[in-house]
């Protein structure tokens, strides 16, 4: 009798650990963040150890990868295999440290880390928009609208720094997938 296909448990076996590193990946990040002015060197080990764990993590799941496509190990191509992902964590730390990035992701989870419910904005000084000041006048006016109080997205993130980890978790997550889905490609051609 011939051995059942194994190949659709491998690759589910490789995609749910991706998926599985990634969300480590970001809850590593918003723990991080959220411990940020009580961690020394925080930039240093933000920008340089964190992604050479990242590499690591990615060049383990590269090798079980390797090991399950292809029944034996090329340590090589996992060690090549392990770049494309911290080159997607980058992408996506940068792309956090934007603040017109983080404001919609962190406009969603704004309320979980302040005391009062807030509309986030780019800065409480800026002016408001057309659309934003219409809004403002009806709340004057008590008509039907709902208002909640404005607060800027720099001074919610001085208040809850883990509001800022939340925001570029989300950027990392799908840099991380990117990058991993690429490393698979790398590492396991047999």
């Amino acid at each position: 009798m011939a051995n059942p296909d194994t190949s659709k448990s491998n690759s589910g076996f490789l995609y749910g650990s991706t998926i599985s590193y990634a969300v480590a990946i970001v809850l590593v990040n918003i723990l991080l963040y959220f411990y940020m002015n009580s961690i020394p060197f925080f930039n240093f080990i933000y920008w340089v150890l964190f992604p050479i764990v990242i590499y690591i993590g990615s060049m383990g799941i590269s090798m079980l990868g390797q090991v399950s496509a292809c029944g034996n190990m090329k340590p090589g191509q996992a060690l090549l295999g392990g770049i494309p992902t911290v080159i997607g964590a980058y992408v996506g730390m940068a792309l956090g440290q934007v603040k017109y990035f983080r404001l919609p992701v962190a406009s969603a989870f704004s309320n979980l880390v302040t005391t009062k419910p807030y509309d986030l904005v780019l800065d409480s000084s800026e002016k408001l928009t057309d659309t934003a000041s219409v809004v403002t006048k009806a709340c004057d006016n008590k008509t039907n609208f709902v208002c909640k109080a404005q607060m800027g997205l720099l001074e919610a993130e001085k208040r809850a720094p883990m509001l800022k980890g939340i925001a570029i978790g989300y950027y990392m997550f799908f840099g991380i997938l990117c990058g991993q889905v690429i490393s698979s490609g790398l590492s396991q051609s047999c």
